[in-house]
């Protein structure tokens, strides 16, 4: 599983989203909130939801395990067929964008229905 986690490295730096992610967003604004865990970012993020419609979450999926009752990811396996899925969607510009973080597992943000 490591030499497919490296391969997804190798894309991580030039990744453009495909044509069809683009145009599927190109008119939103996306904000990207990152931070440690537990430092408010959700907070941030249902705050400004609760006082501006235009504003709202797009749910990620990542391959790490849940944290308690975490909703703010849709959870899929960290296993080969997952991963090897993954990098065909990479491949194919299917994100929006991703990113593999030291501990292996991954986080990606697939066209959201609503952004």
């Amino acid at each position: 599983m490591e030499e497919s986690i490296n391969q997804l490295r190798a894309f991580e730096s030039g990744y453009k989203p495909s044509d069809q992610t683009a145009e599927y967003i190109q008119d939103k604004t996306l904000l990207s909130f990152i931070g440690a865990f537990a430092v408010g970012k959700t907070t941030l993020i249902n705050c400004i939801s609760a006082i501006d419609d235009r504003f709202t979450d797009a749910v990620g999926f990542t391959t790490r395990p849940p944290r308690g009752d975490e909703s703010d990811y849709r959870f899929i396996e960290h296993n080969q067929d997952n991963i090897k899925q993954i990098i065909s969607k990479v491949q194919n510009g299917e994100f929006v964008n991703f990113f593999s973080p030291s501990d292996h597992r991954l986080c990606l943000w697939h066209r959201a229905r609503r952004l």
